[in-house]
């Protein structure tokens, strides 16, 4: 591996309460955010934007992604790539996994001071 490089593993990784039946698990790198998002069926990630770009990949579950106003459907495989400033929320309709990843990395995750 190269220098300065790591090696995790996502059960290694603490569990983060996001909001009920909402949970991350988070891996922050020099210049990305990568997370683990597990979303009970029911639950929704409120509404919200950032300033990072996010490209969110499902990984298990169907969800509905809400991205300013449009409505789509998501299964596993579905990949959404949302720009920086942009509003969006996300309902699970079954217990759920989204990979998502962030550019820059999420601050406001680090610094524990996020509300989505």
């Amino acid at each position: 591996m190269a220098s300065g490089g790591r090696k995790l593993r996502w059960d290694e990784i603490k569990k983060e309460p996001m909001g009920e039946g909402i949970t991350r698990k988070v891996i922050h790198g020099k210049n990305i955010t990568l997370a683990r998002i597990s979303v009970d069926a029911g639950r929704t990630v409120p509404e919200h934007s950032h300033h990072n770009e996010q490209i969110s990949y499902v990984l298990e579950g169907r969800l509905t992604f809400n991205i300013e106003g449009k409505i789509s459907e998501a299964a596993p495989g579905d990949i959404f790539v949302i720009p920086p400033g942009t509003m969006h929320k996300v309902t699970a309709r079954e217990p759920s996994v989204v990979l998502d990843t962030f550019s820059p990395p999420r601050d406001d995750w680090i610094k524990t001071k996020d509300t989505a």
